[in-house]
């Protein structure tokens, strides 16, 4: 019914004129529905991005790296690259040479070093030998250094030795020289006091005797005696005679010889005198002796004492002489020593110098990167030749964290990591997870400042297209970390929201 009355209402409107027919014909349903559609899908729209939410997900970029880095091979000083024993991949083991520096100047100065050493032995050996008196000859006959040098040696050892012996034998001939005048004044002096002695017991004798008088003296108390018995024989002879005992011839004969004896008593009294006077003069004349032969031994001792000193400093000379050559062989011989210890230090470290020419590997290991191919090339000090991946060594990702993430990211958090070498729509992703992340950001030129992060991966190879590859230190990465949940409307909100509070602020 409704088509009918439909039609009749068409055929009615195709009757009418242009205008009325435009005018009069209803419109099409077509476009309401396209209106109550594009409304519905708005609604739709935002209902879903005020109820739907997303994933809030931070973006670090980064390379796969050896955990514990890569193993830097470095030159300690300046070279010349001579060969080059390995390439790019290659395997290594520890020990395994793999660059070769220009070593001539390097043998040159070990050599040098040698040299000086052996003769800084040899010249200190030679001292040693000549302080002790022993033959130098063999030593330096059996010394592997030019003869040239060891003649030199010989000659210097020698002529110092002949220094100190010219002047020893000098000393050692003054010193018997005054050897010879101390022992002759010595002797002087004892014959000085020898005599000396004669004299004092001369001069106690003469002074007993004038106590005692003397022998004259003597020979007076004998007269004495003598009278003193004949005045009583001439008494008792005079009694006799008076008494006719005796004839008078007896008495007169022993008074004669009682005045004799007293005739000698004058005559011996007077030598008592001028015995006396001898006496007194030759103690005199000895006691003079004595003071003069006194001053004589004084000076003598005086003169002796000179020679000595003059013998005590010709042997402190030689003493002398003979302890400096000792103290100045020591002293050589220290110094020696010292320049031994310092020539052994250079010639170690100019060995050292000359294994370091030679650049063999720390490890067991790959060949990652190597800096020059050339042969002929210099390198510098501390400039890296090339680096060597550890075997063994597990791989991480070393990321950098942009500074408006680092908040929101932890370690131990999920991460999803993505290969810019195979295609993450296709090949997939790496799960992993944040090991570490920097206490301090770092600069950098381009992003600012950033936190460097490390990534542990959960397994270090991919499949592609059904074949497993491994994961390679070098690989450039992207890090996503999920940091939280965010609903679709406030992407849209958060700009309008932000660019009104910006322009409140604005003056």
């Amino acid at each position: 019914m409704l088509k009918i009355l439909k039609k009749r209402d068409n055929l009615e409107y195709e009757f009418l004129p242009a205008a009325l027919e435009i005018s009069e014909t209803p419109p099409s349903p077509l476009g309401k529905i396209i209106i109550w559609l594009i409304f519905s899908i708005l609604a739709i729209a935002i209902i879903w991005a005020c109820l739907g939410k997303v994933d809030e997900v931070a973006v670090a970029t980064g390379k796969v790296i050896p955990d514990g880095r890569l193993k830097v091979v470095q030159t300690l000083e300046e070279g010349v690259i001579t060969a080059i024993h390995v390439t790019e991949g290659q395997r290594v083991k520890e020990g395994d040479v793999l660059i070769e520096l220009d070593s001539t100047m390097k043998n040159v100065e070990v050599q040098s070093l040698e040299k000086s050493l052996e003769t800084a032995k040899l010249e200190r050996d030679l001292l040693k030998k000549a302080l002790l008196g022993e033959d130098i000859g063999k030593l330096v006959d059996e010394a592997l250094l030019p003869d040239e040098v060891k003649d030199n040696l010989l000659r210097l050892t020698q002529l110092k030795d002949t220094q100190y012996t010219t002047e020893q034998r000098s000393l050692s001939l003054l010193v018997l020289q005054y050897e010879d005048q101390y022992n002759i004044e010595q002797s002087n002096v004892k014959k000085i006091e020898e005599n000396l002695q004669l004299l004092r017991e001369k001069e106690q004798n003469l002074k007993a005797l004038i106590e005692t008088g003397g022998v004259e003296a003597a020979d007076l108390k004998k007269i004495e005696k003598n009278i003193e018995i004949l005045e009583k024989e001439e008494k008792t002879y005079k009694e006799l005679y008076e008494a006719d005992a005796i004839a008078k011839k007896e008495w007169t004969d022993k008074l004669n010889e009682l005045e004799l004896a007293k005739k000698d008593y004058e005559t011996q009294k007077a030598a008592v005198s001028q015995e006396k006077t001898t006496l007194e003069l030759n103690w005199k004349n000895v006691n003079d002796q004595i003071k003069i032969m006194e001053k004589e031994l004084g000076i003598q001792k005086i003169t002796a004492e000179q020679a000595k000193s003059r013998l005590d400093e010709a042997k402190n000379g030689l003493n002398k002489i003979e302890t400096q050559r000792g103290v100045s062989s020591m002293d050589l011989i220290v110094e020696n020593d010292k320049k031994i210890t310092a020539l052994e230090g250079e010639l170690e470290k100019a060995r050292k110098s000359k294994q370091y020419q030679t650049l063999t590997s720390p490890v067991d290991g790959t060949i990652h990167g190597l800096a020059s191919n050339t042969i002929g090339g210099v390198v510098t000090p501390a400039e890296p030749i090339l680096t060597i991946v550890p075997d063994g060594t597990p791989l991480i990702v070393e990321a950098t964290l942009l500074n408006k993430d680092v908040g929101f990211v932890e370690v131990n958090q999920e991460t999803e990591v993505k290969f810019d070498t195979f295609s993450f729509q296709k090949y997939g992703t790496i799960k992993g997870k944040v090991e570490y992340i920097s206490p301090d950001s770092v600069d950098d030129e381009k992003l600012g400042s950033v936190y460097k992060m490390k990534v542990k991966l959960e397994k270090n190879t991919i499949n592609v297209d059904g074949k497993v590859n491994n994961i390679s230190s070098g690989m450039s990465v992207s890090v996503e970390i999920k940091t939280g949940k965010r609903r679709i409307i406030e992407f849209f909100l958060d700009p309008i929201a932000k660019y009104a509070k910006d322009s409140i602020k604005v003056r």
